[in-house]
């Protein structure tokens, strides 16, 4: 695990455009997993701002979503993070290059990401609870690869998707990459800002790996970017 510490929001959120940016700059395919939400917003406006600026051909950029709740929840948390349309769009990334986690596809999508060779990149967040992509504290095994969530019978995640849909019912079911799934990607970063987060961070780097605490597992991944601004990290020795 290495560990990034930037000491203000615009250098957070240069450091996570620039190492969105390796990844897609790119002569030969490349699949990008990309989180939406709030947290990578300013480091999209930015990554916007560089597509628009340096034109470039990014038809081998293709997009694979990590969890949806049917209510195409990976473009909705992109749209909020203003990925689209203004990084899809500047980019031209054609829709067949933007692949969707659904509950239709979930028992074939690791073997469909590994004929297309795999994720070559994934962002993500750290959620306040410990939970990364879907899986949720006590609700998560950690020998998983994509698999359905019965929302019905979870607060904690009817909680998240309420807040997500502004009020808007989801469905009843939501599918997630998995820790084996998430373990497979060539490089993974976790980008985390805020003081709120600043002991989950201390939580994840020093507990043991606990389904409890889903995030602790990713710390055995091999090439994995613990990407915090000054605050996140404000705890850590």
């Amino acid at each position: 695990m290495k560990i990034i510490i930037r000491h203000n929001g615009d250098e957070f959120n240069r450091m996570a455009t620039s190492l969105v940016m390796a990844s897609m700059w790119q002569d030969r395919r490349v699949n990008v997993s990309l989180t939406g939400g709030s947290s990578p917003r300013g480091a999209y406006e930015i990554l916007a701002k560089e597509i628009r600026e340096n034109k470039k051909d990014y038809q081998d950029v293709h997009f694979y979503g990590f969890d949806n709740c049917d209510h195409d929840l990976y473009r909705y948390g992109l749209a909020e993070s203003m990925l689209v349309p203004d990084l899809y769009q500047p980019a031209e990334i054609a829709d067949e290059n933007i692949h969707y986690l659904t509950s239709e596809n979930y028992q074939s999508y690791d073997r469909e990401i590994a004929a297309a060779g795999g994720l070559d990149f994934m962002l993500i967040g750290l959620g306040a609870d410990g939970h990364f992509c879907g899986n949720l504290p006590n609700d998560t095994i950690l020998d998983r690869e994509c698999y359905v969530i019965d929302i019905s019978k979870n607060e904690n995640l009817q909680a998240i998707m309420s807040d997500t849909y502004k009020g808007s019912k989801p469905s009843d079911v939501c599918v997630t990459m998995g820790s084996i799934s998430v373990m497979r990607v060539k490089q993974l970063v976790m980008m985390v800002n805020g003081k709120h987060k600043a002991e989950m961070v201390k939580k994840m780097i020093e507990s043991p790996v606990d389904p409890g605490f889903p995030s602790s597992i990713l710390k055995l991944h091999p090439n994995f970017i613990l990407l915090l601004d000054e605050d996140a990290a404000s705890l850590l020795d």
